[in-house]
């Protein structure tokens, strides 16, 4: 088997692959031996079917499976030989039903081409030393006020409406009854719902539901009307509008926290006072982390700025995909058409395809960077990561350990291991003015 580069670009190669005449009919007659040790035909012993029978019987589909598994095998041969180091799945060059590429020559060799996106090939800039400029942010009265008015927000509570009707905000509970047609959505079914979030149960979203909840009080019949989102479990009721029956058992008001020494001491603090100057420490931790990230921003921008670093783009239009189909999945929640969103999706999706390219470039920058300075993931690494993964989700390293090797996960975890570590090398040989 000989291979050849044909074209090298810098994100792309063309290989051609040439099986002789020779190995090609090596690799058909061990097909036909192992089709004869194998198939059972009436008249003849298992083993001791005449090659010409298997031939006629099964040539066609032997010829197909031996032409699939040489240009799989040339695939990988000429990928090893060449040191390819390939992110996207190779791809045949004239290899469409009918074309006479797709079937092995009676007689001579076989000669076929793929292309495959690589890893394209820079040379580094001067990566030490690089001048960058850390700027810590204060911490604020202001900050500090706000991240207070956000604990005492999550702190509120709602409570029984006493006295009066609906309120903008208020929560409303009661039994809800809804037919499509002549499809029963739900009876009697209890749900809570507030204006601004009207999913009231899987796949079922009111209409209107603020101007609706106005005549909301305690015992009365409201008439309603929902979408059946695309997320609910009857695939036939799907983008069908329902109405029927809310029957309002009760209304729940917020009621906003205070700000005293009793909310603090519900956050874990003494004081009012104790919990604000936690919330400075913990805030000036969060700058100087922000301050050191946006550091290593600068550096790895300012690499990019001396080095011209091409990126495929299969890779990225895969990461654009996965985006799409994660932002779909969470407008559809919210009710829609789901070809529509997805297309809604992927256009909002595009919008992020610069920031990925750079943030591949700087991944290639680091990763070259790491090799040349033998910047590894080591065991205790990785023993490390279990166990800060098992601290965060109450587990044992051993069970964070086979979540990620079950999930295939752990080559990104040495990944981001390695970036981690390749960015403190780069800061720790920065030239860095603190303004």
């Amino acid at each position: 088997m000989q291979t050849r580069v044909v074209k090298s670009e810098p994100c792309s190669r063309e290989i051609e692959v040439t099986v002789a005449e020779e190995a090609i009919k090596g690799a058909y007659q061990r097909s036909m031996n192992e089709a004869r040790a194998q198939v059972a035909i009436p008249g003849f012993r298992t083993g001791k079917v005449p090659l010409s029978v298997i031939e006629k019987k099964f040539g066609e589909q032997l010829r197909h499976d031996v032409l699939h598994d040489l240009i799989r095998d040339g695939v990988d041969s000429a990928m090893k030989e060449h040191a390819v180091e390939a992110v996207s799945e190779p791809q045949l060059l004239d290899q469409e039903e009918g074309s006479h590429h797709h079937k092995l020559p009676e007689a001579g060799p076989f000669i076929f081409s793929f292309k495959v996106e690589v890893k394209a090939e820079f040379d580094l800039p001067e990566y030490k030393g690089v001048q960058v400029t850390r700027k810590l942010e204060p911490v604020t009265d202001a900050n500090v006020d706000e991240v207070l008015q956000r604990l005492r927000e999550r702190a509120a509570r709602y409570e029984p409406v006493e006295a009066g009707g609906y309120i903008a905000g208020d929560l409303v509970l009661g039994t809800l009854t809804l037919k499509a047609g002549t499809e029963l959505v739900c009876e009697n079914l209890d749900v809570q719902a507030i204006a601004e979030y009207p999913v009231v149960a899987r796949g079922v979203r009111l209409v209107d539901a603020d101007t609706v909840f106005a005549a909301a009080l305690p015992g009365a019949t409201l008439e309603i009307s929902a979408d059946i989102t695309e997320t609910h479990a009857k695939p036939e009721l799907r983008g069908q509008r329902a109405t029927g029956q809310l029957q309002v058992t009760a209304l729940r008001r917020k009621n906003q926290a205070e700000l005293n020494d009793a909310l603090a001491k519900e956050m874990g603090q003494e004081s009012l006072e104790a919990l604000s100057i936690d919330i400075r420490t913990r805030l000036e931790a969060e700058h100087k982390v922000k301050s050191e990230r946006q550091v290593i921003t600068d550096i790895l921008e300012t690499l990019l700025t001396r080095v011209e670093i091409p990126v495929a783009k299969s890779p990225i239009d895969r990461m654009i995909e996965r985006r799409a189909q994660d932002l779909a999945r969470q407008l559809i929640q919210a009710g829609g058409d789901a070809t529509s969103i997805l297309s809604k999706a992927r256009d909002q999706s595009e919008t992020s395809r610069a920031d990925l390219e750079r943030d591949t470039r700087k991944w290639l920058l680091v990763e070259k960077i790491a090799k040349k300075e033998k910047i590894f993931c080591l065991e205790d690494d990785l023993d490390a990561m279990y166990q800060r993964a098992a601290a965060e989700h109450d587990t044992t390293p051993t069970k964070a350990r086979e979540h990620y090797e079950s999930q295939g996960l752990v080559a990104e975890l040495r990944a981001e291991v390695v970036e981690r570590k390749c960015c403190e090398f780069l800061s720790a040989n920065a030239r860095i003015a603190d303004g």
